[in-house]
């Protein structure tokens, strides 16, 4: 009967048998399989071979000779998770099991008292607290988590928001090419719009930030390209957002909101773009839709750079943007992803040795400038840091056990040797009395005692009182 075991972390073994004697197929992966992940598995067999396959990885194949006598004739029952002579059962999730395309149902035979439960469906369908920020939900066993990496955000569901405080005249700049596409590559690079990391002839654009300030003007985001193009979102003299990209030959103007935004306030901005069609969205406000001309440009070719606070772009600048950039943003900016690149998150937070930024002036990490989310905060009893509204000190400085009792001792017995001393100090003269008289003397040759006759001798001299006579 054909059998599937996991004799190793990174091996997957098949094993079945044919006219000639036991045969196996042997996948080794290149990562281990018990990384508390889903992993798809396949496994076919026919007269010509026999393969197995985990995931996207290539097949194992176990090509069988000519004239190979081939029959599988099922007569025990299938067992999952467990063979009768093998003692080490699976541990973990298995789910949407099919045989020959029929799906079998696993649910209707679980048995909890024989340690088989139900529901093992993930758990990103139904999450306590879902992945924010766009982060993604990844399964595990009986558990999940969110990958916060293409996001501006960080934490166990990426709700904590990583932003910066820029003070007059500072900059960043995040450099998203270091150097230009050579024309081979960029006749070579793909038109897909979801494929941000080649850069040129974008079609579709996603900008998100946060910002709060009480001064105009200024450039709050600005993209340069390696040609002339470029998108800038500019806070002008009155407090209003205008959001401006230059494709091509052409300029486009849009308002994203006619307020006064230097209010001190934070506020949220959301930029889509795809194609010709330009979704802005400010706060929580009602989206607004813009369309760009049909007839003209509508590729933002090979971008470059992103700077914050202010543009210290080389070369010309428009003179829209000259206009605004001086002297710079004064406030907050928070959360500020533009695609997959997130600046601040990469400056504050970096996983390599040399990331692509640049700073000048005074830029100091900072959540001034962080919008509240309209979901609220995460609840206390999905929060696998919060340790309840009473913390209990743990004293991990204090000696050990065994080192406590050898003092505790030590301090008893010395509390046992002041006390005695100070016993034998006060009662070292109990039951003895100071007097000038003599003890009693006894004679050898007499019942009486000599001091006694001494005494009376001694009062017989002494003149007697007329009481002391008659009581006589």
């Amino acid at each position: 009967m054909p059998a599937i075991s996991f004799p190793a972390t990174t091996d997957l073994l098949f094993v079945f048998m044919v006219g000639n004697g036991i045969v196996n197929v042997t996948l080794r992966s290149a990562r281990p399989l018990n990384d508390d992940a889903w992993h798809w598995v396949q496994v076919e067999i026919n007269v010509k071979m026999a393969r197995l396959r985990v995931d996207r990885q290539p097949w194992a194949v176990r090509r069988f000779p000519g004239q190979t006598y081939l029959t599988l004739a099922f007569t025990q029952p299938l067992l999952v998770g467990a063979a009768k002579h093998k003692l080490r059962a699976y541990l973990g999730c298995l789910r949407g099991l099919r045989m020959n395309g029929v799906p079998l149902d696993l649910e209707a035979k679980a048995d909890e008292q024989e340690g088989v439960r139900v529901n093992c469906t993930g758990q990103c369908l139904n999450a306590a607290v879902p992945c924010r920020s766009g982060g993604r939900c990844i399964e595990g066993y009986a558990s999940y988590y969110c990958d916060c990496n293409n996001t501006a955000f960080e934490g166990s569901y990426c709700h904590k928001d990583i932003g910066a405080y820029f003070e007059t005249g500072s900059w960043l700049r995040y450099d998203i090419r270091r150097e230009a596409l050579s024309d081979e590559a960029a006749w070579t690079s793909s038109p897909d719009p979801r494929n941000f990391s080649l850069g040129f002839n974008q079609t579709s654009e996603e900008m998100e930030f946060s910002f709060s300030t009480t001064r105009t003007p200024a450039v709050l985001l600005y993209i340069s390209s390696s040609i002339r193009d470029y998108v800038a979102l500019i806070l002008k003299h009155d407090g209003s957002l205008e959001l401006r990209y230059r494709l091509g030959q052409f300029t486009h103007k849009y308002q994203v909101s006619p307020l006064n935004l230097a209010d001190g306030f934070p506020h949220f901005v959301n930029i889509t773009r795809h194609n010709y069609t330009i979704r802005t969205q400010l706060d929580y406000m009602d989206p607004i839709w813009e369309k760009i001309p049909l007839l003209q440009d509508s590729s933002f070719n090979s971008p470059k750079s992103m700077f914050l606070g202010r543009v210290m772009e080389v070369g010309d600048l428009d003179h829209e943007i000259q206009r605004h950039n001086t002297p710079g943003l004064d406030g907050c900016i928070s959360g500020v992803r533009y695609n997959i690149y997130a600046p601040l998150k990469t400056y504050f937070r970096p996983n390599e040795a040399d990331p692509p930024i640049t700073t000048q002036g005074y830029v100091l990490e900072s959540n001034c400038g962080a919008y509240p989310p309209i979901q609220g905060p995460v609840p206390p009893e999905a929060d696998p840091w919060y340790t309840g509204l009473v913390f209990e000190y743990i004293h991990d400085d204090l000696p050990s056990l065994p080192v406590l009792a050898l003092i505790g001792l030590l301090f008893l017995a010395l509390i046992c040797v002041v006390l005695y001393a100070i016993y034998l100090y006060l009662y070292r003269y109990k039951g003895s009395y100071h007097t000038n008289e003599p003890k009693n003397l006894e004679s050898p040759s007499s019942a009486w005692p000599l001091t006694e006759t001494f005494l009376r001798d001694k009062n017989s001299n002494l003149p007697q009182t007329p009481e002391e006579s008659r009581s006589e």
